[in-house]
C-alpha cells in the first residue's frame, strides 16, 4: 500500500519522506497565499514559497495535488473577477514550478467554473473529488467521474472513497469492484486517521461553517461551536465513541489491500511533530503509543485519555468492519474502551 500524505517543507519531515519515497504515492497541500478555497479554517499562511517549491521538487516521481476542497465559495468567485483570475494564475504557477498534476475539490461549481474560465490550464490538471464528496457507493463515484469527463479537466488517477466504507467490509468490496470495472486505471484511496464521529451528523454543517468563514463574510468560530455544541462536546460525554470512528490502524492497512491502492493520511495543520509521528506509523505499519495521538480531528483527546495502540485485540479489525452498527444492541466498543483506556485527567486548552 502506498500513501497519500500532507506536504509541509519541514527539514525533519522531508528527511523521513526521502528515506521512504517508494511508499509515497502523492502529496496534497493547500494553495499557498490563497487560503479562501480551502476546507480548513486554521491554514498556515507563512511558509516561504521557495522552501515549498524546493521541497516538492525533491520528489519528482510523486504526484502533487493542490487542495481546493472548500464546501462552497463566495458566489462572486464563480464568475470573472480578480479573485478567479488570481486563482487561475496561482494554479498555473504551481503547475509550472513543481509539476502539480491535480486539484482536489468538493465544490463542483468551482470545477465547472475553472473548466470554462481556464480552458488552457484545465487539460493539464486532473480533477479529484475530495473525500468530503462522500463517495460511499459505486454509482455516486460514477456520477462524479461522468461530470469530470464532461469538463476540460483530465480524469483522476485517484478516487478517494468515503471514510464510512472503512468500517463496511462488504460494501467496500462491492463498491471497489464496481468502480475498478468502470474506471480500471483509477486507484482507490481510503482516509486513515481523521478520527471524527462515525457518519458524523455534524460534518456537513461544520464544513459549511468553515467555507462561510473562508468567504470572509463571518469570523471563524467553528472550533468553539464544536466544543460547546458539537463533536467535541459529544466525545467528552461519550469517549468510547472514538472506537466507532472509521480510522484505520497502521497495523490494519494491508487488510484493505484487496479493495484499495492508497492510504490517505491527514493532519496538514497539526505541525511537523504530529506528521512525523503519524506518517512514520503508517509507513512502518506499527505504532506503540496512544492511538488518539495519530488522529487529526481528535488528537485533543490525548489530554484526557491514553488509548494504547498495542492493547487493541487482534480481532478488532474483523469485529468493527463486519458489525451491524446497531450500537444500542452491542457493548463491544464501550467494553473495549473501558478495558484498555486510561484517564490522563487533563483539560482542553484554547486552540490557536
Amino acid at each position: 500500500m502506498q500513501l497519500d500524505i500532507p506536504f509541509i517543507p519541514d527539514p525533519g519531515y522531508l528527511d523521513l519522506l526521502l528515506k521512504n519515497e517508494q511508499r509515497i504515492h502523492s502529496f496534497h497541500f493547500a494553495l499557498p497565499g490563497i487560503p479562501t478555497y480551502d476546507a480548513r479554517a486554521f491554514t498556515p499562511r507563512d511558509t516561504a514559497l521557495s522552501e515549498t517549491i524546493q521541497g516538492l521538487n525533491a520528489f519528482p516521481r510523486q504526484k502533487k495535488h493542490i487542495l481546493l476542497n472548500g464546501r462552497f465559495q463566495h458566489p462572486d468567485r464563480y464568475f470573472k473577477g480578480k479573485e478567479l483570475t488570481a486563482l487561475i494564475r496561482a494554479l498555473a504557477f504551481w503547475v509550472d514550478k513543481v509539476g502539480v498534476e491535480g486539484i482536489i475539490l468538493a465544490d463542483m461549481y468551482l470545477l465547472t467554473t475553472l473548466s470554462r474560465e481556464a480552458p488552457d490550464l484545465a487539460p493539464s490538471l486532473q480533477a479529484i473529488p475530495s473525500v468530503n464528496c462522500v463517495i460511499d457507493t459505486a454509482d455516486k463515484g460514477m456520477s462524479f467521474l461522468e461530470l469530470i469527463e464532461s469538463t476540460r479537466f483530465r480524469m483522476p488517477e485517484m478516487l478517494i472513497l468515503d471514510r464510512s466504507l472503512n468500517r463496511k467490509a462488504g460494501e467496500l468490496e462491492h463498491t471497489a469492484r464496481a468502480l475498478k470495472e468502470y474506471a480500471p486505471k483509477t486507484r482507490l484511496a481510503l482516509l486513515a486517521n481523521e478520527g471524527c464521529l462515525y457518519q458524523c451528523p455534524f460534518k456537513q454543517t461544520h464544513n459549511s461553517q468553515t467555507a462561510l468563514t473562508n468567504t470572509g463574510l463571518v469570523r471563524e468560530n467553528s472550533y468553539a461551536i464544536s466544543r460547546e455544541r458539537g463533536c467535541i462536546s459529544y466525545f467528552l460525554e461519550h469517549p468510547q465513541a472514538i472506537l466507532k470512528s472509521p480510522f484505520i490502524r497502521p497495523e490494519d492497512q494491508q487488510s484493505y489491500a484487496p479493495a484499495a491502492d492508497v492510504i490517505k493520511v491527514c493532519g496538514r495543520n497539526m505541525g511537523p511533530k504530529f506528521l512525523i509521528k503519524t506518517v512514520s506509523a503508517y509507513l512502518y505499519e506499527s505504532f506503540d503509543g496512544s492511538l488518539l495521538s495519530l488522529l487529526d480531528a481528535t488528537e485533543w483527546m490525548t489530554e484526557h485519555y491514553d488509548l494504547p495502540n498495542p492493547l487493541f485485540p487482534d480481532t478488532f479489525f474483523e469485529t468493527v468492519t463486519t458489525c451491524s452498527k446497531n450500537c444500542a444492541t452491542c457493548r463491544y466498543c464501550d467494553e473495549l474502551f473501558a478495558s484498555i483506556s486510561r484517564s490522563t485527567l487533563g483539560t482542553i486548552g484554547p486552540r490557536s
